[in-house]
């Protein structure tokens, strides 16, 4: 069917020109049912497009920071409830994966750039979270024998009491936890991406 343009009557296939006006300026109309079986093909035509992109590295690099010191602070916490926390280490890694796809606005969880940036990202801040329970423990030590003071003094001698043994064996133990278990998270990441590459080839 068609439609008039000028009066707007719906006309025949056959005829050339508008029985109520006169007009030869017709539209063809499509009904419903055919309109959506277009649609359908047109969409099944179009190739479904796959985010693979690192988007916005420096932007994606913020993220990866901010959401993985959301895992340090939980490090922390875990830290002072007497538990291991080296399982954050896992943590950490996932919420700078997150934080870096958030940031950089792309959706594709196989991007290198996202990896090496968690990668980076985690190994520092698990880094900073063991060395910042490190100091709290000493600074409630310190001050439960009467030295007064402060947090931040605690941080700035941490290193040298770090340099007793059997401080360092336990530092460097729970490290190692954390560490593990972050880069058994990296290894699921890096499978999947080499997966990925190996099916677009």
């Amino acid at each position: 069917m068609r439609k008039c343009n000028s009066c707007g009557i719906q006309i025949n296939e056959e005829a050339n020109f508008c029985p109520a006006c006169g007009s030869s300026d017709f539209t063809e109309i499509i009904d419903s049912a055919e309109e959506a079986n277009v649609q359908q093909v047109q969409t099944a035509e179009e190739p479904v497009q796959e985010d693979k992109g690192n988007g916005n590295i420096v932007a994606g690099f913020f993220g990866a920071l901010l959401f993985s010191l959301l895992g340090g602070l939980l490090y922390f916490a875990i830290y002072q409830i007497g538990f291991i926390a080296g399982i954050c280490g896992l943590v950490i890694f996932l919420l700078a994966g997150f934080g870096y796809r958030l940031f950089a606005k792309t959706k594709n969880k196989n991007s290198i750039a996202c990896l090496v940036i968690s990668i980076i990202v985690m190994i520092v801040v698990i880094f900073l979270s063991e060395c910042f329970c490190a100091s709290y423990e000493l600074y409630k030590a310190l001050n439960a024998e009467g030295f007064d003071i402060t947090l931040a003094e605690a941080i700035e001698v941490t290193p040298e009491f770090l340099e007793t043994p059997e401080l360092s064996e336990a530092f460097v133990s729970d490290l190692a936890f954390a560490y593990i278990f972050g880069f058994v998270a990296c290894i699921g990441n890096i499978i999947s991406i080499v997966k990925a590459r190996k099916q677009q080839q």
